[in-house]
């Protein structure tokens, strides 16, 4: 009798088989990964640190099933091993939050809106764990890069579960980390210090033994165990326990009900007192613009800004402005303009009923665009048909408000 293949082994088999399944389109590779997957899993104490990974690559394997055959025990089953993997105190906080982004988009992929919220609320609240300040900023950025689109996609989630003051919430969290932190006095963690240095410390010390399991670049394909080296499975263990007792702790204190968590919505509101803020989501799950103005929030759905449309109009966008001499260029630099009013700037001015060109004088509305991805690309400000500049109402932004930008919601009360 052969002796039992190791767990890392058959999880990276059932990695091997779904690549395999990907080149081949054979539904029976599909079907050996999800099963060396379950193996590997099954073979795993609950509470060790890698069934997190051996869990989320199971989960990919189920969610490819599910989009090849339609499957919904597939889904369910998806969704139940990322959320299972986002439990594991012990791993790592890059392991964890992929699981929750997973589980996030595999729900909403099935349409399940109130389970994808759940997923991207996960993901969101681990993001402050992924991104220690002793780490210089361009491993920050490598750490965070895997989760670029996770604050449009879980904003996006949430207009779609009616759950439009949560999509604000949840778009800022994933949008600012690494900015909220360059704001210094901003964070949770700087706050907490400033109050409960004794708190903060030992909130530190369990956070980097748990980052010492993954390296800063995430890859996408998660190998559980790899460069775990400087800390023991116990310890791990041990301090994801204690982290996620700490946690608890602190949002007992006064003043931290919220720590690690997304800021209340009435703050967030607070950043429209000067005029309306306009949030930009771009998802696959479902384009909003999130319209912060006189103490509410609506969202108004864009259908056409995909983010396949995006990308088209910004690689035109640059291409027109690299050729300087030729009339196609302008042409081309006119359209993206006109394309960028039709789809994101025309629907928003017209839901804010700024439908005119205001009276000469010092009292012309303003308002703060907050665009992210490739969308940041392209000058929403300049968005319009200029040939209508003299009509009654025109449909030019320059022409009916002044623009501003911000990089987050945050940095504009800042």
């Amino acid at each position: 009798h052969r002796p039992p293949r190791p767990r890392r082994t058959l999880s990276n088999l059932g990695i091997a088989l779904r690549t395999r399944y990907e080149r081949t389109g054979q539904v029976t590779d599909l079907d050996d990964a999800i099963n060396t997957g379950q193996a590997a899993v099954d073979t795993t104490p609950t509470d060790h640190p890698d069934r997190a990974g051996y869990l989320s690559n199971l989960g990919i394997a189920l969610r490819t099933r599910y989009e090849r055959t339609g499957q919904v025990t597939d889904l369910d089953d998806a969704i139940e091993v990322y959320r299972k993997g986002v439990g594991v105190a012990g791993a790592s906080p890059q392991t964890r939050a992929l699981a929750a982004r997973g589980w996030g988009q595999t729900a909403a992929g099935g349409g399940r809106w109130e389970e994808a919220v759940a997923g991207f609320t996960a993901a969101t609240e681990l993001l402050g764990l992924l991104a220690p300040r002793s780490l210089a900023r361009h491993d920050q950025e490598a750490l965070l890069v895997e989760f670029g689109g996770l604050g449009a996609d879980a904003a996006a989630c949430c207009v779609q579960a009616g759950q439009v003051g949560q999509a604000v919430a949840l778009f800022e969290q994933g949008r600012g980390v690494l900015l909220g932190q360059a704001l210094d006095m901003r964070t949770d963690l700087t706050a907490l210090n400033q109050r409960y240095p004794n708190l903060a410390a030992s909130f530190v010390r369990l956070r980097d033994v748990l980052d010492q399991a993954d390296g800063p670049a995430v890859p996408d394909q998660l190998q559980p165990g790899q460069g775990a080296v400087d800390a023991t499975v116990a310890q791990r263990q041990a301090a994801g326990v204690a982290l996620e007792e700490l946690i608890a702790s602190i949002r007992r204190l006064d003043g931290f009900e919220t720590f690690l968590q997304p800021p209340p919505l009435e703050d967030l509101l607070a950043t429209a007192a000067e005029g309306p803020v306009v949030a930009v989501a771009v998802s696959e799950f479902g384009s909003q613009a999130l319209l912060l103005a006189d103490s509410t929030v609506e969202a108004v759905a864009l259908p056409d800004l995909t983010p396949q449309a995006v990308y088209d109009q910004v690689v035109a966008f640059l291409g027109a402005l690299a050729d300087t001499t030729s009339g196609v260029a302008q042409r081309r630099l006119v359209a993206v303009l006109g394309w960028l009013w039709d789809v994101l700037a025309g629907p928003v001015l017209d839901r804010l009923h700024l439908t005119t060109t205001p009276a000469d004088g010092p009292s012309w509305p303003r308002l703060w665009w907050c665009t992210t991805g490739l969308l940041s690309f392209l000058p929403v400000h300049a968005a319009g048909h200029h040939d209508t500049r003299f009509d009654t109402h025109p449909a030019t932004v320059l022409d009916r408000t002044i623009s501003s930008y911000t990089p987050t919601l945050r940095a504009l009360t800042h």
